[in-house]
């Protein structure tokens, strides 16, 4: 039993179905963070600098151009 394995065994495809669907939630949460920050732009205050910052370090990893089909870099290119 690996690392990843809760309760039942699971096949590699689950553990993979089950990152995919991690990694796609965890990038809608922070597109959701970034779309906010467009939306109510406060002062531009350290915090507001320091969420955009972050927010456009998400790119360096992955990209999804119509917020739906999100692309890994360096995965399968």
């Amino acid at each position: 039993m690996n690392r990843y394995t809760l309760g039942r065994q699971k096949t590699l495809a689950e553990l993979c179905q089950k990152k995919d669907e991690q990694i796609e939630t965890l990038w809608a949460l922070l597109d959701d963070i970034s779309t906010a920050g467009d939306m109510f732009k406060p002062e531009n205050t350290n915090y507001f600098r320091y969420v955009e910052k972050t927010c456009s370090k998400r790119s360096e990893v992955a990209s999804s151009e119509d917020g739906q089909t999100l692309k890994i870099k360096g995965l399968f290119d």
